[in-house]
């Protein structure tokens, strides 16, 4: 069957779902504010530079932490060929967002529908030399239609997970000339390996070549973000406190507890709390100030505002102003680095059966770290943290003890914390290796000019500061 005739069939079969989705979707323009735009960006109205003969690289990830993931990817492949344009696509608006801010130079746009027509349409419009997915964005109509255009088709941090296995199997004779198509997979681990092979990645094209996710880097200062945080919001020089992030309904509730019984021993304890969705962040505030406690945004902080001149730097609360009890983070992009501002934190999701949220981003910051039971979703980085000594899992019956421990044994949440780092930095590298590979099939097509177009261009001015929820 051809390519063509193939999209044709998905075509027809996708089409009905589009159709039943056309209510949700006008939710999200009208009631969410979404915006037009964004459905425009979905049916494949992407205005991207013309294409001026430097090679072309379309990187798509789904979320935040898929962004966060391909950070090092994108800075390895800028720094081997500043000469070469990059273009974003996500699928979430969030992950747009986020993404537009830290790379304002490249390109980003919503993931068109995975119609033929759409798909098509953005091809035609990028021309990419290349297109590299991230994990599991195997797209059947980008695929095939990609690859009929004989453009190489990537897939780094390469994961399959034990649920998303056994459904993809069930339609195999459907996931299989798709998944034959792609060019080479570079998983994370040998597990994920098998599992592209069964599903039809021929294996000459699997590689096994590690977690993207481990390459992200220490936050550089720590100490410097602690600083500023105590001094926008009125805490004594080496105030405790803790951080739970990622939180969800259901969750805040059982947090606000355990801070309510850690502060009847650790009278100055404060907490920043974070909630997944931000849009939450007002519940949330209500919720902590029907709990008794004290409670500021953190708003102000994160839009940089300074410390006015006339205000010293506090070793003790300012008279005017009572010292907040509790911080919630209102603003989306953040919690990453203001993990930071604890000695203890808690990854959320975790406590009821969300499947948790990425462990490394409290360990990045130097951070001891607890997790509570449901962590599905990273299972393979959960076994490998607990397995190290470097992560504790919790209960909610146990939270407030746990955090207590370590907040009052300090050498051992340190020891911790120096553990989890130590491990991160033993385990980095494949970003440089998926780079490699890509690099080799780019330069084959589009060789690197001599003396390679400056690196003040816009792909090498690449960063990947602190990654947000």
């Amino acid at each position: 069957m051809t390519a063509f005739l193939r999209g044709l069939c998905l075509d027809l079969f996708l089409l009905p779902v589009i159709v039943l989705a056309l209510p949700w979707i006008l939710f999200l323009i009208v009631v969410r504010r979404r915006g037009v735009g964004a459905f425009f960006e979905r049916l494949g109205g992407w205005r991207v530079p013309p294409a001026d003969g430097r090679p072309r690289l379309w990187i798509h990830c789904v979320s935040v932490g898929e962004l966060q993931a391909v950070g090092p990817l994108l800075e390895e492949l800028a720094r081997a060929r500043p000469d070469a344009t990059f273009i974003l696509s996500v699928t979430t608006t969030t992950a747009r967002d986020i993404a537009r801010s830290r790379y304002p130079s490249i390109p980003t746009f919503l993931y068109p529908i995975d119609l033929s027509l759409c798909v098509r349409r953005v091809l035609g419009r990028v021309r990419p030399d290349a297109i590299v997915l991230v994990e599991l964005e195997v797209w059947p109509q980008l695929v095939l239609l990609a690859s009929s255009r004989k453009i190489p088709l990537f897939v780094v941090n390469g994961r399959i997970s034990a649920r998303s296995f056994p459904r993809l199997r069930k339609v195999r004779f459907l996931a299989r000339p798709i998944f034959a198509r792609l060019t080479e997979v570079h998983a994370r681990d040998e597990e994920c390996a098998e599992r592209f092979r069964a599903l039809g990645v021929a294996s000459e094209r699997v590689h096994t070549l590690g977690n993207l996710k481990l390459d992200r880097p220490a936050l550089a200062d720590p100490a410097a973000v602690r600083e500023r945080f105590e001094a926008q919001f009125g805490f004594e020089t080496g105030a405790p406190r803790w951080v739970a992030g990622c939180t969800h309904p259901g969750e805040e509730e059982i947090v606000l507890e355990a801070h309510r019984t850690l502060r009847e021993s650790i009278s100055d304890l404060s907490l920043l709390l974070a909630p997944r969705h931000i849009e939450r962040a007002p519940e949330v505030i209500a919720l902590a100030k029907e709990c008794g406690f004290e409670v500021v945004a953190a708003r102000a902080f994160l839009k940089g505002e300074p410390t006015p001149p006339d205000r010293p730097r506090p070793d003790r609360p300012r008279a005017d102003r009572p010292r907040p009890d509790v911080v919630v983070l209102d603003e989306i992009g953040r919690l990453a680095e203001l993990y930071a501002v604890g000695e203890v934190a808690l990854v959320g999701g975790s406590l009821i059966e969300r499947g948790g949220h990425n462990l490394l981003e409290p360990i990045l910051c130097g951070v001891a770290t607890v997790h509570g039971p449901h962590m599905a979703n990273f299972r393979e980085l959960v076994e490998w943290l607990t397995g190290g000594g470097i992560s504790i899992e919790v209960t909610a019956e146990t939270l407030a003890a746990s955090v207590r421990g370590l907040l009052e044994e300090s050498e051992a949440r340190n020891e911790r914390a120096r553990a989890g780092l130590a491990r991160l930095a033993e385990s980095q590298g494949s970003a440089a290796k998926s780079a490699e590979r890509i690099l080799a099939r780019l330069d084959r097509a589009h060789p690197p000019r001599n003396g390679a177009e400056s690196a003040t261009s816009p792909a090498a001015s690449v960063e990947s500061p602190p990654a947000s929820r």
